[in-house]
């Protein structure tokens, strides 16, 4: 079955370096098939046995940390969820242009509403954000410079762990899924 992992933190600033050619191989290594990457920050395509998302993201997670040293969040995505999540975004349509300014948190639990309203203090002016499940969307025409709604404040906010993407990633994900066998 085909998977999609994300890694939160990897190869930001410096922190964490991992190079993807190097976990490619450690993770066929470890059983994983048909394994690709996508940048640098830690998107992980790949084919394994039928098993729970939190099986495998504790397995990816356990490789990383025996491997590395690092202790990492890891996100297991099937098809499906990648799709569900693409399907519920609201913003792509009338933000078309500006998909580098759209983004799609994947969150490790449910989102609370009485959290959601104490994150809509960090959106600047023109931000936007709308939640569905266990992922946050949200969009900043005016760059991520002038927004506060950083991964580690919406962790801090909605009390779970988090990896956010752009939307041209996440469609690039969606696009790189649909080549593999």
């Amino acid at each position: 079955m085909k998977y999609i992992a994300l890694l939160r933190g990897i190869n930001v600033s410096g922190q964490k370096k991992i190079k993807m050619a190097e976990l490619r191989q450690q993770l066929e290594l470890h059983g994983f098939k048909q394994v690709k990457t996508y940048i640098q920050s830690g998107n992980i395509l790949f084919e394994a046995a039928e098993a729970s998302a939190d099986d495998l993201a504790k397995e990816i997670k356990g490789l990383i940390q025996s491997h590395y040293g690092y202790k990492v969040s890891v996100f297991v995505l099937s098809p499906d969820q990648l799709a569900a999540i693409i399907q519920h975004n609201p913003f792509v349509p009338q933000h078309n242009d500006m998909l580098n300014r759209v983004f799609g948190a994947v969150l490790s639990s449910e989102v609370d509403q009485s959290s959601l309203d104490d994150l809509k203090k960090y959106m600047a002016q023109d931000d936007k954000m709308y939640a569905h499940q266990q992922y946050l969307y949200f969009v900043v025409p005016n760059g991520m410079g002038k927004s506060k709604l950083t991964n580690n404040v919406i962790e801090r906010v909605l009390k779970a762990k988090a990896t956010t993407r752009n939307w041209n990633t996440m469609l690039k994900l969606e696009a790189l899924l649909s080549e593999m066998d």
